[in-house]
């Protein structure tokens, strides 16, 4: 891999350790007043703490990625199924059996469903995941799942048929594709010169 390529996959590393962190210090800094308040365990407060941040990131996620492909406009490319789309329904069938096998039938359904509400919020996620596909559309390019509009896309390269793009987004400053099929990768490299100032060269 060139020192190009693994640059990109190096700072998304970093990102995701700075997001990792973050998700564990709000939970942490939530979780002393909580236990304060309820006179629970700071471990279990800990825990509802993190569920409740999950699941409220899992639901605006969610709600982000809709409105955001809302406003595409209509696909140009179709670049391809997800690579990855038999490991993430695993994940889908893993978590629908753990969710399932705490069923408790002398409990409402209210309540189950209020208690698995992170673990089937998860396997939507990656059900989502599963289905998504490679496309671009009048506004962007949708990366499996997200919608990333062209004025975002800072720079991009490619390194044996994966394209790697750097972003303006804060989460996430670059973001990596699966290998595109042979026949697509010209037809999506000339979208990309068209919309992004900026092509790093292997």
């Amino acid at each position: 891999m060139s020192k190009i390529a693994r640059s990109y996959q190096d700072s998304s590393l970093v990102k995701l350790l700075v997001i990792i962190g973050s998700f564990v210090t709000v939970a942490s800094l939530l979780a002393l007043p909580l236990s304060f308040v309820t006179g629970w365990s700071f471990g279990h407060a800990f825990d509802a703490s993190f569920r409740s941040i999950g699941i409220f990131s899992l639901v605006g996620g969610f709600g982000w990625m809709v409105v955001s492909r809302l406003g595409a406009g209509p696909v140009l490319l179709n670049a391809g199924a997800q690579p990855q789309r038999n490991l993430y329904l695993i994940f889908v069938l893993s978590y629908v059996v753990l969710s399932l096998s705490r069923l408790d039938f002398r409990e409402s359904p209210f309540l189950w469903l209020r208690s698995q509400a992170d673990i089937l919020l998860l396997a939507t996620f990656f059900a989502v995941l599963a289905f998504g596909r490679l496309q671009v559309y009048e506004r962007g390019v949708l990366l499996y799942a997200i919608l990333l509009p062209w004025y975002k896309i800072k720079s991009y390269t490619w390194q044996d048929g994966v394209l790697y793009l750097k972003t303006k987004t804060f989460w996430f400053v670059t973001r990596e594709t699966r290998v595109v099929p042979k026949g697509d990768i010209e037809a999506l490299d000339t979208y990309l010169r068209t919309h992004v100032s900026q092509r790093e060269r292997l």
